[in-house]
């Protein structure tokens, strides 16, 4: 009876382990920064080794009847700052979505990532907001 108990007792921690390990996500997109836990997408925000941001995230299940998506850079007031759009590109796909920020230094205060999924009638159906980097 003692052997099973320690049977039982060694499979459930290795069964925790193994759990962990194939839900366990990347922390950030590039380094430093953050993402989202979005089902959908996710919005990740990283800083470069110069303190310059980078937005970027990923769509990992594409949302019925997506047909684009745009990734936007923010303030921590929100104002947009600058982006990339495909919310007219007819189609989404799983996978990063990137774009090059390198021109808002962290000196400059706080941004957030913004990415959102389009359907045919340019309505938003999903977004993901990345955590704030100052």
């Amino acid at each position: 009876m003692k052997n099973s108990r320690r049977t039982l007792a060694a499979l459930g921690v290795a069964g925790v382990t193994l759990a962990t390990t194939l839900t366990a996500t990347p922390a950030n997109a590039v380094s430093g920064g953050g993402c989202s836990d979005g089902y959908y997408v996710r919005a990740c925000i990283s800083v470069d080794s110069g303190g310059s941001v980078r937005g970027d995230g990923y769509m990992n299940v594409i949302p019925t009847g997506c047909v684009g998506v745009t990734i936007s850079l923010h303030n921590a007031s929100g104002t947009y700052l600058r982006g990339m759009d495909w919310s007219h590109a007819g189609h989404c796909e799983k996978g990063w979505l990137g774009m090059e920020l390198y021109s808002y230094s962290t000196n400059q205060g706080g941004f957030y990532t913004k990415i959102q999924a389009y359907d045919k009638n340019h309505k938003y159906i999903s977004y993901a907001t990345s955590p704030m980097q100052y």
